[in-house]
């Protein structure tokens, strides 16, 4: 499956943040998608002006999710009638309800979050509702320097590394490939199939998709780590155990499938002496 060329990641013009779509997989409730997005390093998108409420649009509607009708945004009253906050700590100085909305469906304990829909305006909703939602976080640096995983490190134990996205550079000759030949063309360059261990880690890597015409990509982490690493960005019920590997979706969520899948790849790669 590819994306077109349009990014789903949209910088805010007053803010330095991107904005995404969620992925396959639907929120079960405002809560969950809230914990999806924390889990990017983010919260629930926030619009603080037209020109955000804009870019919030385009990234709903450009894109491989074509207009998905409605999108959970982090607004809400959540119980508290009609004091609508932005992700319950910031107030709302910019609104595009539609018509005749709020309308407060169920009374007092009824629809109490928010969704935008695919023409920019603004609807309540029980926050059950099962849908796809937008997410905002930091926008990532233009190239990730860490200190290098285990694997990589020198006797000081402070070497620098990098990412490296396989279809960046071009000694990557086959930029797509199963896991390990991905694997094998990390080890190529001097360096190994990303590891990310922190949410900015990830979501460098995913907004590096959100600016291709790839929607997934291998990282090398596989089903005998899934234990005992610190940081995960598990979809909606995964792991569910059908693969030994770990695909990034281009919104940062994880899903295990099986590693002979063709798919991209992010290298960590230590930085020339």
């Amino acid at each position: 499956m590819a994306l077109s060329a349009t990014f789903l990641a949209v910088s805010a013009l007053d803010r330095d943040v991107d904005f995404f779509l969620s992925s396959f997989v639907k929120a079960t409730s405002h809560d969950d998608a809230q914990h999806s997005c924390n889990l990017q390093g983010g919260t629930l998108a926030t619009a603080f002006s037209e020109e955000e409420n804009l870019a919030i649009l385009k990234a709903m509607t450009e894109g491989l999710h074509q207009k998905p009708g409605g999108a959970y945004i982090g607004l809400g009253d959540m119980g508290h009638w009609n004091s609508y906050l932005w992700n319950e700590n910031q107030p709302m100085t910019y609104s595009n309800w539609a018509p005749n909305q709020p309308d407060h469906g169920g009374g007092p304990n009824g629809e109490g979050c928010v969704e935008m829909w695919d023409n920019g305006q603004w609807n309540d909703l029980m926050c059950t509702a099962q849908i796809p939602f937008v997410c905002e976080v930091p926008t990532p640096p233009d190239q990730l320097l860490l200190k290098c995983s285990p694997a990589l490190q020198d006797a000081t134990g402070e070497r620098k590394c990098h990412y490296e996205a396989s279809w960046e550079f071009a000694h990557y000759p086959k930029p797509v490939g199963t896991q390990p030949e991905d694997e094998a063309a990390c080890a190529a360059v001097g360096g190994i199939l990303a590891q990310p261990r922190s949410a900015a880690h990830n979501q460098w890597m995913a907004s590096r998709l959100r600016m291709s015409t790839h929607d997934s990509l291998w990282i090398g982490i596989k089903q005998k780590d899934f234990d005992s690493i610190k940081y995960n960005a598990w979809s909606q019920g995964n792991p569910d155990h059908d693969g030994s590997c770990i695909e990034v979706w281009w919104d940062g969520a994880w899903n295990d499938r099986d590693c002979q899948a063709a798919k991209a790849f992010v290298c960590e790669v230590p930085q020339s002496e």
